[in-house]
């Protein structure tokens, strides 16, 4: 079923994406096949040119690749994720930003390389912006158009503060940065 549905993700279908990231949630067979088989750059174009919604559902298929999988960190970065995961968390709808966060955070638990590509991608900015609950700019979601996330929603909150954890894990000059 993987090769089936990296083929529909190939020609376009933006909604495999989403199918392969319900099919990899915490289901390593399926992940190594996702990986194997090749999606990760067509997930990565999905993230870069897809519609607002077809970028929350590839970050999503991200996410549930590198969850619980750290094998698959470096296969995600050299694919060229970091980028436009980084750039949806500004841009993004307030799922795909969530996802992005989510993502974002599996992908640099651990890895050097990859925590140092993700603060050079300038992630930090965006992502205090969602611990904040407003959304950079002001211009996208929010109350009646104010960017601040209405109560009881969590805007991501909790995805970029466990991000901000892992960038900032063994980074003492971002978190001066920070500071």
């Amino acid at each position: 079923g993987v090769r089936v549905l990296v083929g529909a993700l190939r020609r376009g279908v933006a909604e495999a994406a989403g199918t392969l990231a319900n099919l990899a949630r915490q289901h390593a067979e399926t992940q190594a096949a996702v990986v194997a088989e090749g999606a990760l750059p067509d997930l990565v174009v999905l993230l870069a040119t897809g519609s607002p919604e077809a970028q929350g559902e590839a970050a999503g298929a991200l996410l549930h690749v590198l969850a619980g999988a750290p094998q698959h960190q470096g296969a995600a970065a050299e694919a060229g994720a970091v980028l436009p995961l980084v750039m949806l968390l500004s841009f993004g709808t307030p799922a795909a930003r969530e996802q992005a966060a989510a993502t974002l955070g599996h992908l640099a638990r651990g890895h050097a390389a990859n925590r140092r590509a993700v603060l050079d991608a300038a992630a930090v900015p965006a992502l205090l912006e969602m611990v904040r609950g407003t959304v950079a700019g002001g211009t996208a979601g929010g109350a009646e158009g104010t960017g601040v996330v209405p109560d009881g929603e969590s805007g991501g909150r909790g995805e970029a503060a466990a991000c901000l954890r892992c960038l900032l894990e063994g980074e003492p000059l971002a978190q001066a940065e920070l500071v």
